[in-house]
């Protein structure tokens, strides 16, 4: 029942992102608090970080905490 939890707060999440960072931030720290720990959790972590800076609900200092947190847990992201 979790994972269809999370997996609905992260479609909802992705659906407001171009529409409401907030809301969509939101949908993701939900997201977050629900999802069990791995490579998942530390991306939806990311994406909350993201959308949380992007929505000014968090400094940039709270950020970089946040992704480190998130590589500490599943590793460095690459770029592509």
């Amino acid at each position: 029942l979790e994972a269809l939890a999370v997996r609905s707060l992260v479609a909802a999440g992705n659906q407001q992102m171009s529409l409401d960072a907030s809301r969509a931030a939101q949908h993701y720290r939900d997201a977050l608090a629900l999802a069990p720990a791995g490579a998942e959790r530390a991306e939806i972590r990311r994406t909350a970080t993201s959308l949380g800076w992007r929505s000014g609900s968090m400094t940039s200092d709270e950020a970089l905490e946040q992704y480190r947190t998130a590589e500490r847990r599943r590793g460095p992201a690459t770029l592509a």
